[in-house]
């Protein structure tokens, strides 16, 4: 008996790796220059200890409710995002243009 044409294939394995939650946070921009009355919007993007993109319950910072940062006064400040026991940080500089 000829047998032609079979294909066997071997199945592929399970993904080693099964996501069990967030590993870290990156903020966007991360980090910034603005003059005085000028707001930033920052996101939060999540990465689970696979390597995925997974999602962020987002606590923001009491200078950037909700990932904006505004402020009319001079100086350098700092905007974190934390979810659980992952946080990300990113700085902010606010200085007035020099006259010329």
């Amino acid at each position: 008996m000829k047998v032609s044409g079979l294909i066997f294939t071997t199945p592929l394995s399970p993904d080693p790796c099964t996501p069990t939650g967030l590993a870290s946070i990156t903020l966007t921009p991360g980090s910034a220059s603005v003059t005085p009355g000028q707001s930033v919007q920052f996101a939060a993007t999540g990465v689970d200890d696979c390597g995925g993109a997974t999602t962020v319950n987002a606590t923001w910072s009491a200078n950037a409710p909700n990932g904006l940062f505004s402020t009319s006064t001079e100086g350098t400040y700092t905007v974190t995002v934390t979810d659980g026991s992952v946080s990300a940080s990113a700085t902010v500089t606010v200085a007035a243009i020099p006259n010329t």
